[in-house]
C-alpha cells in the first residue's frame, strides 16, 4: 500500500495534476514595478522549454496567454496618453478580448499604431527606482523607498519580515543595546 512520505503511487492510480503558469508582469506598488517585462518571444520559449519537461500524461500544464499577458502589462504600466488606445479599441468594437477567440493582436497594433503609442515602451522597459512612475500620485501607505529596499533583498535572496506595515504590534527586542520589556 502506498501512503509513506516518499512513496509514488502506482502509475494505474495515478491522479492528474493541474499546474498553471502565469508570466511575470510587473505591476504597480510592489518591489519588481521598475522591473520590465520579456518580450512575447522569449516567454513562449521559456513555456516550450517547461514543457520539454512534462513526461507523464497526469500532468496537466496551463499557460496564461502570452498576449493577454502582454496586454495586461501595457495598461496596468501605463499613463493618461493610452486613454486614446483603449478609446480606439472601442470604436474599433474590440471587446472582451481577454477571451481567446476574441483577441486579435493584429488590431490591438492597428489601434497602438494609429494612436501613436509604443506598447513596449509600457510593457518591455526597465524603469530607474528614482523615475516618476504614473501611480506615484495614489496615497499609498508603503513608501516606494520601502520597496526598492525590497526589490534589493529580494535579488539578494534575503527573507524579509514585514513589521514596518503590520497591523499586529511588533514582537519585543531585547539584546545587547535594547532595554528588556518586562510582562
Amino acid at each position: 500500500m502506498w501512503g509513506g512520505r516518499f512513496e509514488t503511487k502506482p502509475a494505474e492510480i495515478m491522479e492528474e495534476i493541474n499546474a498553471s503558469i502565469s508570466s511575470f508582469i510587473p505591476k504597480p506598488h510592489t518591489p519588481f514595478q521598475w522591473e520590465a517585462m520579456n518580450d512575447r518571444e522569449t516567454i513562449r520559449a521559456k513555456h516550450s522549454y517547461i514543457r520539454s519537461f512534462r513526461k507523464s500524461g497526469a500532468l496537466k500544464l496551463k499557460f496564461h496567454d502570452v498576449d493577454v499577458s502582454y496586454l495586461e502589462a501595457v495598461f496596468s504600466r501605463g499613463d493618461r496618453r493610452l486613454h486614446r488606445s483603449l478609446l480606439k479599441a472601442r470604436e474599433m468594437g474590440m471587446r472582451m478580448d481577454s477571451w481567446g477567440e476574441l483577441l486579435d493582436m493584429n488590431r490591438w497594433g492597428e489601434v497602438f499604431q494609429e494612436t501613436g503609442v509604443d506598447p513596449d515602451w509600457y510593457a518591455l522597459r526597465e524603469r530607474s527606482t528614482s523615475e516618476i512612475l504614473p501611480w506615484d500620485m495614489i496615497g499609498m501607505k508603503i513608501p516606494a523607498e520601502h520597496l526598492a529596499k525590497e526589490k534589493t533583498r529580494a535579488y539578494a535572496a534575503m527573507k524579509t519580515i514585514n513589521q514596518a506595515f503590520s497591523s499586529s504590534p511588533p514582537p519585543p527586542r531585547t539584546g545587547p543595546g535594547r532595554p528588556h520589556l518586562s510582562r
